[in-house]
């Protein structure tokens, strides 16, 4: 039988994986081109910072994953991924829903990532910092 503590380092590890999948793979590396069509919709950023705007999101998502996967001050841990995933989302189908497949699934996908990230933060040992 899995203890609660296991069972939340390996809630952990899920989120600090979706964070780096979409930091990484998507930004960093380029894996999915409708992350940088979305960031270049944005109407007041100039064409040429394009590249190190997907660049620096997708290097604070990779952040975000370390952070919620050390354990460290897990409230405010998830307070910033709900705020960044909030800002993320909201700013995709402001300027870029042309660009977003699925809008309702991303939704849908995202309500339930944060579910996860609040109730490893909730659960994790020393969780008041």
């Amino acid at each position: 039988m899995t203890r609660p503590l296991d069972a939340t380092r390996i809630g952990a590890a899920a989120v600090a994986l979706v964070w780096w999948y979409e930091g990484l793979w998507d930004k960093v590396l380029g894996g999915s081109p409708d992350q940088r069509a979305i960031v270049a919709a944005v109407p007041w950023l100039p064409a040429r910072a394009v590249t190190a705007a997907v660049l620096g999101i997708g290097l604070a998502e990779v952040a975000l994953g370390a952070w919620a996967l050390s354990g460290w001050r897990p409230r405010p841990a998830a307070v910033v991924q709900t705020g960044a995933l909030v800002a993320f989302n909201a700013g995709g189908l402001a300027f870029g829903a042309a660009h977003v497949p699925d809008p309702a699934g991303m939704l849908v996908r995202n309500v339930a990532f944060l579910a996860l990230v609040w109730l490893v933060a909730l659960r994790t040992k020393g969780s008041a910092g």
